[in-house]
């Protein structure tokens, strides 16, 4: 892999905050106040079950994504910035802390051409073993081979199997 491609990868990785900063306006707007299916966030809808409440907007991959405005279904009210925060956590400060991580190391050109090199040579030695394994399976360890009576023990030593 090339720095270029780990930076690429990198930096398709970096999370949108687009929703979680208008859930965030629109609870400053509104903190306090009633929860009404007529003024929600654009984009979001409502849904309330199993005791608790939740801004609901599509994900990628065709499901869900949604935000906890309270652990419970009935007067719900707009919850303020901090407790926005408080119950969405994943959205707020781990969003921000996974694109802070990722932007950090993208700013550092010689670790990314450190890890880049490091997944290089992870993914060579990776096909070394696995070419190895294979010779090692098919002239001593498959069934009726040299030493296939002991393919546990030896497997055990390469790492295929763990011991139990």
């Amino acid at each position: 892999m090339t720095a270029s491609e780990l930076r690429k990868l990198i930096t398709s990785k970096i999370e949108d905050q687009t929703i979680p900063n208008r859930v965030m306006d629109w609870a400053r707007k509104n903190a306090g106040k009633g929860l009404r299916k007529n003024n929600l966030p654009e984009g979001l809808t409502l849904r309330q079950n199993y005791g608790m409440t939740h801004l609901d907007f599509p994900s990628k991959n065709g499901d869900y994504n949604s935000f906890l405005l309270a652990h419970r279904t009935v007067n719900v009210t707009v919850p303020d910035e901090q407790e926005l925060r408080r119950l969405n956590t994943g959205w707020y400060e781990g969003l921000e802390e996974r694109n802070l991580i990722r932007i950090q190391f993208l700013n550092n050109p010689d670790k990314v051409q450190d890890a880049a090199d490091k997944i290089t040579e992870c993914r060579n030695l990776k096909e070394a073993y696995l070419k190895a394994l294979s010779g090692l399976n098919v002239e001593y360890l498959d069934y009726r081979k040299p030493i296939s009576p002991d393919a546990y023990e030896i497997r055990q030593l390469v790492e295929i199997e763990k011991k139990r």
